[in-house]
């Protein structure tokens, strides 16, 4: 079993002093932790602009609309540095046909702002 990156990420930035968080995290019961921690890690990778690892993981179906400057820009709007905290603040599964689909959003707490990735992530049985 491995996981496709359908939508790569979607990202809101916003001032700390602008963003009101309405909610505290998810409580970590209702989370399913291995596919927390591959979002987490795949976040990362962006970070890190390992670019390479990122698109071998795209959905077939958008990766010609993946380009290295797409993730360049992409990669370009996250803080610098390790962030304060990140809590996963939305979370959405759904098993359809048997196909499982979960989407997941992180707020990333940095001492300059706060920033939301999202990801979305199927399951694709290799055989």
């Amino acid at each position: 079993m491995r996981y496709l990156v359908r939508i790569v990420l979607v990202f809101a930035v916003f001032s700390a002093a602008l963003w009101a968080r309405a909610s505290d995290a998810l409580p970590a019961a209702l989370l399913p932790e291995p596919e927390i921690a591959f979002a987490k890690e795949h976040l990362n990778r962006l970070k890190l602009r390992d670019f390479d690892h990122v698109k071998a993981l795209i959905d077939p179906s958008i990766q010609h609309e993946v380009t290295d400057e797409l993730l360049d820009k992409m990669s370009r709007t996250l803080y610098p540095g390790e962030p304060l905290a990140v809590e996963v603040v939305g979370s959405q599964i759904q098993v359809r046909d048997g196909q499982w689909s979960g989407n997941f959003t992180f707020d990333y707490q940095y001492a300059e702002g706060w920033l939301l990735a999202s990801t979305a992530l199927k399951k694709v049985d290799d055989g």
